[in-house]
């Protein structure tokens, strides 16, 4: 068969087991299906592959790239997945892209092929952003452009854990900035409303002085310079907001914010039964002349 006399077979080199990996992708309109007995094993050999080395050749890069497209076109059926990441793949690849993204010298097809694998990896399944909302928020600001990823981007309320790690503060800014830029109208109130009051620390000099001292390697113009262009597309969006009757939202929003994560906040809030608190507050008054009234008799004048 193709798999086992081409893609199996250690005489046939990665650019042969590539086109075949081409290949099976036109026979599956819905993705290579990889035999169940042969996928973690197939899957390994192109991850071990797409492996760098310290002594780089021409020839290594190319098994690189070779294996990066055969794991692109094996990335399109969802079922392929689990057994991708579990080799470590995303790391990997989020490796090769971040030295591009740091203007390291780096060969211009991996990156590409890395790209390309992730593109897959996410289009056909949301594994990789899940990954990257714990492992690289450098990476997620980067796919944030595209907003056909916000919606799982900020899944499970995921902008109310932005900038919860001051160390990643820059990779925060760059994060939230890609989200008010192209993000929806509903998307973008969320963001704005999550984070405001922790942008605008970041123009308070003591914060960031003390931000600073504990992480070197921020830069502080680099911060300030972003912290206000965000600033200044909240307050966008809030004049949006306000034009269309919705400000009282932010207030709400602003309240629930503050450490509360009970999804059901601001239900309380607006159906919270004042009256009812004022009777219970009587009551609570009457009930201790009672006990002042209990005690004053137990403990008669001698």
């Amino acid at each position: 068969t193709l798999i086992q006399d081409v893609i199996l077979n250690d005489e046939n080199d990665m650019e042969n087991k590539k086109i075949a990996c081409q290949l099976l992708d036109a026979l599956y309109s819905e993705g290579i299906k990889l035999p169940i007995n042969f996928k973690d094993k197939i899957i390994k050999m192109f991850s071990d592959k797409s492996k760098s080395d310290d002594d780089d050749s021409d020839d290594d890069d190319d098994d690189k790239q070779y294996a990066l497209i055969s794991l692109s076109l094996i990335a399109v059926n969802q079922d392929n997945h689990k057994a991708i990441i579990s080799e470590g793949i995303i790391e990997i690849t989020c490796e090769y892209i971040r030295k591009v993204v740091r203007r390291f010298k780096f060969n211009y097809y991996v990156v590409r092929n890395s790209m390309h694998l992730l593109i897959n990896l996410i289009i056909f399944g949301e594994t990789v952003i899940e990954y990257l909302k714990f492992k690289s928020y450098e990476l997620l600001a980067l796919i944030a452009e595209c907003q056909d990823n916000h919606d799982a981007i900020l899944k499970e309320k995921f902008e109310n854990k932005i900038f919860e790690c001051e160390c990643q503060t820059l990779d925060d800014l760059q994060l939230t900035y890609n989200l008010l830029k192209f993000g929806t109208n509903v998307n973008q109130k969320k963001v704005a409303l999550a984070v405001k009051e922790k942008v605008e620390r970041l123009l308070i000099d003591e914060y960031v002085n003390e931000l600073k001292r504990n992480h070197y390697w921020i830069n502080k113009d680099q911060l300030a310079s972003q912290a206000k262009e965000i600033i200044e597309q909240i307050r966008t969006i809030e004049e949006a907001m306000e034009q269309e009757g919705e400000f009282e939202e932010i207030n709400t929003q602003m309240i629930q914010n503050k450490g509360k994560d009970d999804e059901n906040q601001i239900d309380i809030i607006w159906n919270y039964d004042f009256e009812q608190v004022e009777e219970e507050d009587e009551q609570e008054e009457n009930n201790d002349v009672i006990q002042d009234q209990d005690n004053d008799q137990s403990y008669p004048d001698e």
